[in-house]
């Protein structure tokens, strides 16, 4: 295996490529650290610290303003760093531009960038204006959805009307940002169940599908339009790992599906 662009003091928790594919962002455990890699020029230092375990970055599909989101999953806080200097001095954290209940587990950026939703172990699927700070939780927005446990992932549609998100409850779900449905008796089926935690969610480059992972081994494929909830009703996994399965995504023509988990990585083809 190649060597290393970079190491953290503990566990890494979360990298995304930037938008031009120049660099890499990675968040850390331990050492409670955002760190911005150069893949041809290693070991750079980290952008920011904090007092919280990083459990998820997100980088700006707006390459030119060069922003990151990432979480501090301690506190609960959303936070959107800026990064026109490619590699800055560590700075001290940003005003959060919102705060869960509990600790963040996932974020991510709408393809225009406009917005960021994020989920938590609050059991909440939120989204946020990236250009406004909302320390307040008296004053943060309604949450688009929840679920009855923990949020594990959350993802946007390719065409940023739609939300999709997995948790602990075994249940994969679809937002209309649009239409919240705060409460739970409000909400829609789910699109799809695993038998245990779903760990990863994420979109078909085309819009028209959604894949799932979870920790009962399956990789899943789901119709984001057909809610599913009845576990004897959905489709065949589109493959299986003998352990947990961590991550999940496509590949950019959607013809296949990448899996990573406790036994190893697989890849998947999908011609349906």
């Amino acid at each position: 295996r190649p060597k290393p662009i970079g190491t953290h003091d503990g566990e890494v928790t979360s990298v995304a490529w930037s938008a031009d594919g120049d660099r890499v962002v990675s968040g850390g455990a331990n050492d409670d650290t955002v760190r911005v890699w150069d893949p041809r020029t290693p070991c750079p230092g980290p952008v920011g610290t904090d007092d919280g375990w990083v459990r998820s970055v997100a980088w700006s599909p707006d390459g030119a303003r060069s922003r990151l989101a990432s979480d501090d999953g301690d506190d609960g806080a959303v936070m959107v760093w800026d990064l026109s200097d490619p590699f800055p001095d560590p700075v001290e954290p940003p005003e959060p531009i919102g705060t869960h209940d509990h600790w963040v587990t996932s974020v991510a950026w709408s393809h225009d960038g406009a917005w960021l939703v994020s989920g938590g172990w609050d059991g909440a699927v939120r989204v946020w204006d990236p250009n406004a700070a909302c320390p307040d939780p008296d004053r943060r927005p309604e949450p688009i959805g929840t679920h009855d446990s923990r949020v594990t992932s959350v993802a946007w549609s390719p065409d940023g009307t739609r939300v999709v998100s997995g948790g602990d409850d075994g249940a994969v779900r679809v937002w209309d940002p649009e239409h919240p449905c705060p409460e739970p008796a409000d909400r829609p089926e789910p699109i799809g169940t695993h038998d245990d935690s779903v760990t990863s969610v994420a979109w078909s480059p085309d819009g028209t599908r959604v894949v799932s992972g979870g920790d009962d081994g399956a990789v899943r494929v789901w119709d984001p339009d057909a809610a599913c909830p009845e576990p004897d009703r959905r489709p065949d996994p589109i493959g299986n790992h003998e352990g947990w399965v961590i991550s999940v995504a496509w590949s950019a023509d959607g013809r296949r599906i990448a899996s990573g988990g406790t036994a190893g990585l697989r890849v998947w083809e999908q011609t349906g």
